[in-house]
């Protein structure tokens, strides 16, 4: 955007150059206008720029820490339902739910919270189709990941 403007001035000048036959105090005053205006509609543009990838980081940063929540809780019951199966071995186990905390207090604390004062109170959601039977089965499998020893399933 900003090699535009570039090329628009020395375009500009280059073509008033050499249409003035002489130079004028007029005319040092019009180029000094017109490089403010361009100046000014730089800075503006970048402005609108620069908020608008804000915006976007933002909301990118929104939507991956609500969609992390998900995995992370069904990594979280895995990891307990390991210790209630083997309570003599819970080394691995407790590894996992102290990383799986970790992430949580970063997704939680500092995404979210983050991305709630940066965007205001709510996300905008746009409904879009979704295969809902894949959805569902995905759903089951993470739940039966956690309760093995349950019959489920769809087909």
């Amino acid at each position: 955007m900003v090699s535009e403007y570039r090329a628009l001035r020395a375009t500009v000048l280059r073509l008033w150059s050499a249409a003035a036959t002489e130079v004028t105090v007029h005319d040092l005053q019009d180029v000094t206008r017109f490089n403010e205006a361009v100046d000014q509609a730089l800075a503006e543009s970048l402005k609108l720029f620069v908020a608008e990838v804000d915006r976007a980081r933002n909301l990118l940063l929104g939507v991956l820490g609500h969609d992390l929540r998900t995995p992370l809780a069904t990594i979280v019951n895995c990891a307990h339902y390991r210790l209630r199966v083997r309570p003599e071995d819970t080394r691995d186990a407790n590894t996992i739910l102290r990383s799986a905390e970790r992430t949580k207090v970063l997704v939680d604390d500092d995404v979210l919270v983050y991305t709630r004062k940066r965007l205001g109170v709510g996300v905008t959601v746009d409904p879009v189709p979704r295969q809902l039977d894949r959805f569902a089965r995905d759903t089951v499998d993470e739940l039966l990941a956690i309760n093995p020893g349950r019959r489920g399933g769809l087909t």
